[in-house]
């Protein structure tokens, strides 16, 4: 799961579509040709056995695109949800199996031939119904982490945002500004000569001659 992305399984969703749709397209083909060259005694009925032999793939595309495209929250009507989706390809197989098998006859094909090509449509189209439903699941629990993850890197910044310089919160690395030192100067006193005797002494000393 964690290798995928959003994008790839809309994609691998897109090309699953493509091939199913493929095998719908040719099963509804030789359920209509089948019908078509039965005898019917009337104009409408060769209508209506058309629309009724392209009924079985419609309903099974149609289902597989509700699986799919539905997100599932009841795990026991999912489950349902399902099994009958995989009966309606089972049943459209069935259905459509023998249909072309016929189509494949009358085209020509003999010693077991006609038997094999239906096998080929209708197993792509089983395999496609249920990877269909797999990437469903598949991209609800990429879609779940996908947001979790910018739902975090939201947070984060938000966090980052609220913070000073230099807080406690220990998510930042940055430094509190050093604290500028500063230095009084001191005035120095002139320091006396050795030889020399202050004003006041020399005064003193010629009054008391």
């Amino acid at each position: 799961m964690n290798h995928f992305t959003t994008k790839q399984v809309r994609n691998l969703q897109r090309f699953v579509r493509g091939a199913l749709g493929f095998g719908i397209v040719t099963s509804i083909t030789a359920n209509v040709i089948h019908s078509l060259t039965q005898a019917h005694d009337q104009s409408w009925q060769v209508w209506s056995s058309a629309g009724l032999a392209a009924l079985a793939p419609l309903v099974l595309f149609i289902s597989t695109e509700m699986v799919t495209r539905i997100p599932i929250h009841s795990r026991i009507l999912g489950v349902a949800r399902l099994l009958i989706t995989l009966a309606l390809a089972g049943f459209s197989g069935w259905i459509s199996y023998w249909h072309m098998a016929s189509v494949a006859g009358m085209l020509g094909e003999t010693s077991g031939s006609q038997y094999i090509y239906p096998l080929i449509i209708d197993g792509m189209m089983v395999v496609a119904t249920i990877s269909l439903i797999e990437l469903g699941r598949l991209g609800t629990a990429v879609q779940v982490v996908e947001v979790a993850a910018v739902e975090a890197a939201e947070a984060e910044k938000s966090e980052a945002r609220r913070c000073k310089p230099g807080c406690a919160c220990g998510r930042h690395n940055r430094k509190a500004p050093a604290k500028r030192v500063t230095r009084r100067r001191t005035t120095a006193m002139a320091p006396v000569s050795p030889g020399r005797v202050p004003v006041e002494e020399l005064n003193a000393d010629m009054a008391k001659a």
